[in-house]
């Protein structure tokens, strides 16, 4: 179903890494990981802004911090 919105992912330290082809998208896959049954995020724990200040093309990243109590 997020083949389509997903870049890549990335599995760090039991932690998941999701990287979306287009910022747009971050609804839909937000909507999916809180409502499907397999994820079921319901916190947001919190959003952070990284800057990377050498890269001129993708200077900036937003990191979304999502919690599921079941999983």
């Amino acid at each position: 179903m997020l083949n389509k919105y997903i870049k890549k992912i990335k599995i760090k330290k039991g932690e998941y890494h999701l990287y979306l082809r287009d910022y747009n998208d971050i609804e839909k896959v937000t909507f999916f990981l809180k409502n499907n049954i397999i994820c079921q995020f319901k916190i947001l724990i919190d959003i952070c802004g990284i800057d990377y200040i050498q890269n001129k093309k993708n200077r900036f990243e937003i990191n979304y911090n999502l919690l599921s109590i079941k999983y």
